[in-house]
């Protein structure tokens, strides 16, 4: 049995990853430090983490640590003898690395590259996948970004995450560490408490609050969370993905006013006040998922249509 270390497994995407790979018979450890990086909102941050550990990650070993840590995590990587380490942990919040740069850059950057120098003193490396984010590429160019698509970061965090691939492909190529490179877009579904676009809209919608929809035609590659724990783990799994960058999305981009019309026919109660554009966000759209589709047979299940009516049917029923 394959064992797989997930760091940030208690995340939105990892746990759900979590999930997955204990299905599919993976020998699955996870690390997380429970920070809620200055979360919105600290009580329901740990209302999703126990849900999280008693629903999705129900009977898989947990451990305490930041990945920052490096003799702790030497420890656990030495106990645990990983054959894949799917990497995760760091800042998940745009906003929160805005303001707090310093604390962003080392939960991405200090973390990765610890998880790499250990991997490096192997006889034979565990393989390692990166979680990264589509914001590397910053204002897309072209309609639709592949993964040759000029990368070009206009924030901190999406800064972070494109020093997290340039050190995983430095090490891999340099020390023999078999790595893979992923990009999800948008992600959103049941126990999201970090305030993305998504889960905003839908409690506001839940709770008879206004939409405020800054940027009605903006566009966002929403990826229902299951999709993107499924790619994830196909990522992991495939020998042909050894080297390479996918992303990882539904493969449409949706308009902003689509998310909001969607959540207005499930709650038809929803009010929406139009508002400008938020000018320090990059401009997004489609990320070609081809390569992931020819690679890795990947296949998103899930529609923005869909994954929408199924995270609010989740947060009926379990307020997550």
């Amino acid at each position: 049995m394959e064992r797989v270390l997930v760091t940030g497994g208690l995340g939105l995407i990892g746990s759900h990853l979590v999930e997955q790979l204990v299905r599919f018979d993976y020998e699955v450890t996870i690390v997380d430090n429970m920070s809620s990086f200055d979360s919105p909102n600290r009580h329901a941050h740990e209302e999703a983490l126990q849900w999280r550990i008693s629903t999705l990650c129900k009977d898989t070993p947990v451990v305490s640590l930041d990945v920052r840590h490096v003799h702790e995590l030497a420890q656990l990587f030495y106990t645990v003898k990983p054959d894949t380490i799917i990497h995760l942990a760091g800042t998940p919040q745009i906003r929160f690395a805005n303001q707090h740069p310093k604390d962003a850059v080392s939960s991405i950057v200090d973390g990765t590259f610890n998880l790499l120098e250990l991997a490096r003193t192997e006889p034979k490396p565990p393989r390692i996948v990166f979680i990264s984010s589509s914001t590397v590429y910053g204002n897309f160019i072209h309609n639709s970004a592949r993964e040759h698509h000029p990368t070009n970061p206009i924030d901190v965090y999406a800064a972070a995450k494109l020093a997290g691939e340039a050190l995983v492909r430095g090490f891999g190529n340099r020390f023999s560490i078999p790595f893979t490179i992923v990009r999800p877009s948008a992600v959103y579904g049941p126990s999201d408490v970090n305030g993305r676009v998504v889960q905003t809209f839908l409690e506001r919608a839940m709770s008879g609050l206004e939409l405020e929809l800054r940027g009605e035609d903006s566009r966002l590659d929403f990826t229902y969370v299951a999709d993107a724990a499924t790619g994830i783990r196909l990522a992991a799994a495939s020998d042909q993905a050894v080297g390479e960058t996918f992303n990882i999305t539904y493969g449409q981009g949706r308009t902003l006013g689509e998310l909001a019309s969607i959540i207005r026919t499930l709650i038809p109660s929803t009010t929406i006040r139009k508002a400008q554009r938020d000018s320090t966000l990059p401009i997004r759209g489609t990320l070609d998922i081809s390569k992931a589709q020819r690679v890795l047979s990947y296949k998103p299940l899930f529609s923005l249509e869909d994954g929408i009516a199924k995270y609010y049917h989740s947060k009926s029923a379990h307020r997550i």
